[in-house]
């Protein structure tokens, strides 16, 4: 299911980015783009990186250009929409199993727990229930076997977006791209991809348990079929719900954690908190728009910008220094 949902959207909207340990081999005659030194690196040999950089820059344009402020990040909102539209596809499915096995089994199930026959006791409609509910299991289980992979897929995307943002608000304040090596990115998004695998298993695994619940009170009380199959249709809806709120939720923390790695890989300790500016942002966001935080001390009530449940701000990273330092 999760492989043809991948195959709908393979296509990026914008250019695959360098990870890990590539650094682009440039040299400074050769073009604008120059290696920083790796995060493990010490703080000499990070400003060093930047220096090559900013004399590079400044041995072809001098201070022309420089920004003290850089531009907002653009948030990987269609990198959410295109992984929640797999985790939908994946829901739909799973509704589709529900559907056809168990609910338009429902009336003849309620019939049996209403008649005696000889060759079968009117109890033994929870036993069948329980057979169409192990039946499910097994769907959820096949449904979601590609859950692990699905959540990789799209950290990997979320992280080249991040990325391609970040050299964009590095280039428009110094002038050069500076790549750093990012070793400790694999493992950020291996434990985003099996943290989200998790949730995604959990979304049919709830569906499931609720259902059984639903039918096995509503046929102990006798209510009808259709009154139950009604019941069980809207916690579909609540399943959809779900794998809407973990894309959005997921992609957007994922997103400010690299965006906190990468600013403080280069030295920068500071940040100006930038909010949505719309209707969706929440007072305790709002209040912070425009202010200044450190990365050492993230605001007690709300954390870092996407740490909070659903947050979509984004931290505009403090250069001053940088440029006062290396530039004179």
């Amino acid at each position: 299911m999760f492989s043809k949902a991948r195959g709908s959207v393979r296509s990026r909207p914008y250019p695959r980015e360098k990870r890990q340990d590539e650094v682009a081999p440039v040299a400074p005659s050769a073009g604008r783009i120059l290696p920083s030194a790796a995060p493990s690196a010490t703080r000499a040999d990070r400003e060093e990186a930047f220096l090559r950089a900013l004399r590079h820059r400044q041995a072809t344009q001098g201070r022309r250009g420089l920004r003290r402020r850089p531009p907002k990040a653009i948030p990987p909102d269609s990198v959410e929409r295109e992984y929640a539209r797999a985790l939908l596809a994946m829901v739909q499915a799973f509704n589709d199993d529900v559907r056809r096995i168990l609910l338009d089994r429902l009336p003849s199930i309620g019939r049996e727990a209403d008649l005696a026959r000889p060759d079968r006791r009117a109890d033994d409609w929870p036993q069948q229930l329980q057979e169409l509910v192990a039946t499910l299991r097994v769907r959820a289980q096949q449904r979601t076997a590609e859950a692990e992979a699905t959540a990789r897929e799209y950290g990997e995307r979320t992280a080249d977006w991040n990325r391609a943002q970040w050299r964009r608000q590095i280039n428009s304040v110094l002038g050069v791209d500076v790549l750093a090596r990012e070793p400790w990115l694999t493992d950020q998004l291996q434990s985003f991809a099996a943290e989200n695998a998790a949730l995604i298993r959990s979304i049919p695994e709830q569906q499931l348990t609720q259902v059984e619940g639903i039918a096995q009170r509503g046929m102990r009380s006798g209510t009808r079929p259709e009154e139950i199959a009604h019941e069980i249709g809207q916690r579909f809806q609540v399943a959809e719900s779900r794998a809407r709120l973990i894309a959005r939720d997921q992609v957007a923390k994922l997103n400010g954690q690299l965006t906190e790695l990468r600013q403080t890989n280069i030295g920068v300790t500071e940040y100006i908190w930038s909010t949505s500016r719309d209707e969706r942002v929440r007072p305790s966001h709002a209040a912070k728009e425009g202010k200044k935080f450190r990365w050492d001390d993230p605001p007690a009530d709300t954390g870092h910008p996407g740490e909070d449940y659903q947050c979509r701000c984004t931290a505009l990273p403090v250069l001053d220094d940088v440029i006062d330092e290396f530039t004179g």
